[in-house]
């Protein structure tokens, strides 16, 4: 049995906040759930466990990959990517699991949605246990998340160790968070 952080990462131009979950321990100024997710979940992870990341090739561009955004004048805002900061923890052996991407669709159509399905789907193994983040996916990613797990635990016997949303609007919006 292995374990799997399955997480959808989006578009927008992330603010630093702080993530807290109930029970664990308060990771403060993070662009990415995902970042204070692994510094969480998955530290006692090994190299069998893995942190599988969703990504369209606008949100690769966007925030895995460093410097993805632009101001208002066109200007490259310095920032690091996803990929960098999960790269980092596992330099200095904060985590130990694999980290991989999966490009997916933009989920806009039916078609599209069930690549998604089949996607994610694919990359359970039998026995795992996972973790399922939908923070950053479209607003049908939750009803699809709750039935593909409903799936994979009968048909791979998974183990559903959490379902996790990071609800930055509680702060308020973008903007006035800034």
């Amino acid at each position: 049995m292995g374990n799997i952080m399955i997480n959808f990462l989006g578009t927008n131009r992330y603010k630093e906040c702080n993530y807290c979950f109930e029970g664990k321990e308060k990771i403060s100024n993070v662009m990415f759930v995902q970042d204070a997710m692994a510094r969480i979940f998955c530290r006692d992870w090994n190299k069998n466990d893995r942190i599988v990341v969703f990504l369209t090739n606008e949100a690769k561009e966007n925030n895995w990959l460093d410097d993805g955004h632009r101001d208002k004048n066109g200007q490259i805002i310095k920032s690091e990517g996803l990929h960098s900061r999960l790269k980092k923890m596992t330099e200095e052996n904060i985590i130990s699991c694999s980290i991989e991407t999966v490009n997916i669709p933009s989920g806009n159509s039916e078609d599209e949605i069930w690549q998604i399905f089949a996607k994610v789907f694919e990359q359970i193994k039998p026995n795992d246990r996972v973790i399922f983040d939908i923070t950053h996916g479209f607003r049908s990613l939750p009803m699809l998340g709750i039935v593909l797990l409903n799936y994979a635990r009968f048909l791979k016997n998974i183990d559903i160790a959490g379902i996790y949303y990071g609800a930055f609007e509680v702060l308020g919006p973008g903007y006035k968070v800034e």
